[in-house]
């Protein structure tokens, strides 16, 4: 009865190590499997945020270049702007160089005109 006793307390006694065994054997597994969706949670994170910095960088470098190509058009339509008036105001100088040019004529053949009127009355 007490070998009887004895071997039921082992069986008890072994049966309950296994119990804990397996029970401590599931407890790993599941850490381990929570650490891995941890693990890849925080990959797909930094991931996420790679891609986002590296697409703020583009739209960054996107937009400097637009600003780039903006000033570049207006510094010359400025400089287009600045030829022009250029060009006219040379135009108009010429033209009135010209004018000039044409009143002292008119005006040397109207005294050349008025001095041979005079000669012709006075001889």
């Amino acid at each position: 009865e007490k070998a009887a006793a004895e071997k039921a307390a082992k069986e008890e006694a072994a049966r309950v190590a296994a119990e804990e065994k397996a029970q401590k054997a599931s407890e790993e597994k599941a850490a381990k499997e929570e650490a891995a969706r941890v693990a890849a949670e925080e990959k797909a994170a930094a991931e996420e945020k790679a891609a986002a910095e590296k697409a703020a960088k583009e739209e960054a470098a996107q937009k400097a270049a637009e600003e780039k190509a903006a000033k570049e058009a207006a510094a010359k339509k400025a400089a287009e702007e600045k030829a022009k008036a250029a060009e006219e105001k040379a135009k108009r100088e010429a033209e009135e160089k010209a004018a000039r040019e044409e009143a002292a004529r008119v005006a040397a053949d109207a005294k050349e005109e008025a001095a041979r009127v005079a000669a012709e009355h006075c001889c």
